[in-house]
């Protein structure tokens, strides 16, 4: 869990790392594999290292400016980077889809 919380990866990663790498023996992967099994910690690791996240704001700024500046719709912009329209909406806090009329001025 200390590992965990240094170097901001899952319990699992650590292990599968550390087997990959040939720190830990191939009994010895498949006994901490087991134990993560049995305690549940695959599903709900027992620490968070939310102290760790990071905003993906870079990410945020391209959708924003797809969405605002470009005028593309949500489904548009989810469909060009692959991610689910709830996501997008979710993670990056855009709560309204822009209208697909835009004014055309002419002289």
């Amino acid at each position: 869990m200390d590992l965990k919380l240094y170097w901001g990866t899952s319990m699992q990663a650590l292990i599968y790392k550390a087997w990959q790498v040939g720190s830990l023996s191939d009994n010895l992967f498949k006994h901490f594999n087991i134990e993560m099994s049995k305690r549940g910690f695959r599903r709900n690791e027992p620490v968070q290292a939310s102290h760790l996240r990071e905003d993906p704001t870079t990410l945020k700024g391209i959708i924003r400016a797809h969405l605002v500046e470009i005028g593309m719709t949500i489904d548009e912009v989810s469909d060009m980077f692959g991610l689910p329209v709830g996501y997008v909406r979710e993670i990056y806090q855009i709560t309204h889809d822009r209208p697909k009329l835009k004014l055309v001025a002419s002289h």
